[in-house]
């Protein structure tokens, strides 16, 4: 069994500046994603569509599984990575799409109904 040879540290330095090259792509990538996202949402409310597709969601996670197997890596994982970045999108784009008061009208009282907790949304378990 032959041992390889240590890494020098030159070649530990190059290989830690294209990780982080590579960390500072993905990161970019989420971030237009992420805008993206935000417009399809746009492009939907206007028209009066479904904000959230099931069947969209269904395949991309078939095409996540199939790439990640041409890849050799788990499709899970990969899913999971991908599944967090959806989700971020539809956070945000909800977050973009909630209508703001205006700053001249105080928010709408809480009626002692809707405090209950019997009030829909507020059940826990």
């Amino acid at each position: 069994m032959t041992s390889s040879p240590p890494i020098l540290p030159a070649e530990l330095r190059s290989v830690r500046t294209q990780i982080s090259e590579l960390d500072r792509a993905l990161l970019e990538l989420v971030e237009r994603r992420l805008r993206l996202v935000a417009v399809l949402w746009e492009i939907k409310q206007a028209h009066g569509l479904e904000l959230v597709d099931p069947n969209q969601e269904a395949a991309l996670r078939l095409r996540t599984y199939v790439r990640a197997r041409e890849l050799g890596l788990d499709p899970e994982f990969c899913w999971r990575v991908l599944r967090q970045i959806v989700e971020e999108g539809k956070v945000r784009a909800l977050e973009q799409l909630r209508p703001v008061p205006p700053a001249d009208r105080p928010p709408a009282p809480v009626r002692r109904s809707d405090a209950s907790p019997d009030a829909p949304g507020l059940r826990s378990g």
